[in-house]
């Protein structure tokens, strides 16, 4: 299956953002700047890094307005580049195929309400209240609390544990990436990433700063 690909245009619509450059630019995956090649998107949230800006061959370029200033590259401008980046990156990891139903190992709350379409992976636990909606996906170890609702075409991995409200497409990282994945109140051990996750990963770590809190994401070799 080829990589999707989305040009700057579509992602500025889809995301909220203004274009500076080429709106036609396109990109099949993401990168840190150092390591972006025409085809990726990259970000600057710490203006440490923006000596990187200048040399990276980044196709398009997250960034703050100011700091697009004398760019001469395609940018989206956000407020929050580096939550900007991780809900674009989401765009590009793959979604495992899955089949509705609950595992015999799973344990279901009998309040919960778990629709047909859903599927509930082994030793998942949904608490007393909670729902969990068509084309939802609970994979291995899942924990879901109490009056909690999973939002259609969710996508835990695994061993993740939901309190509240989930909205994500995939969630594979710790609360760090929750807010930026629309996701509220969840956190689990980092598990297996695909490359795009990995970029992710690696994009994320290196422009920020040791003081922000992301202690649970840790950047794996390809």
């Amino acid at each position: 299956m080829s990589a999707p690909s989305y040009s700057a245009a579509q992602l500025a619509d889809r995301f909220g953002l203004a274009v500076a450059g080429d709106p036609a630019t396109l990109v099949r995956g993401v990168a840190t700047l150092a390591g972006a090649t025409p085809d990726t998107l990259g970000f600057l949230a710490n203006p440490r890094y923006r000596a990187q800006l200048s040399a990276s061959r980044a196709g398009i370029v997250v960034m703050r307005a100011e700091d697009a200033e004398g760019y001469a590259g395609t940018a989206l401008l956000a407020r929050d580049p580096y939550s900007t980046f991780a809900r674009i990156a989401a765009l590009f990891e793959p979604v495992a195929a899955f089949e509705a139903g609950v595992h015999p190992s799973a344990v279901i709350d009998p309040t919960a309400t778990i629709d047909p379409g859903a599927h509930i992976g082994p030793h998942v636990v949904v608490g007393a209240r909670s729902t969990v909606d068509a084309g939802a996906s609970l994979g291995p170890g899942c924990i879901v609390g109490e009056d909690c609702h999973v939002g259609a075409g969710s996508q835990l991995v695994a061993r993740v544990r939901a309190k509240r409200i989930v909205h994500a497409r995939i969630h594979r990282f710790g609360p760090e990436v929750a807010a930026a994945a629309a996701v509220d109140e969840l956190s689990r051990d980092a598990g297996s990433r695909s490359r795009a996750a990995h970029a992710a990963a690696e994009a994320i770590i290196a422009c920020i700063s040791e003081f922000c809190a992301v202690g649970a994401l840790r950047a794996v070799q390809r």
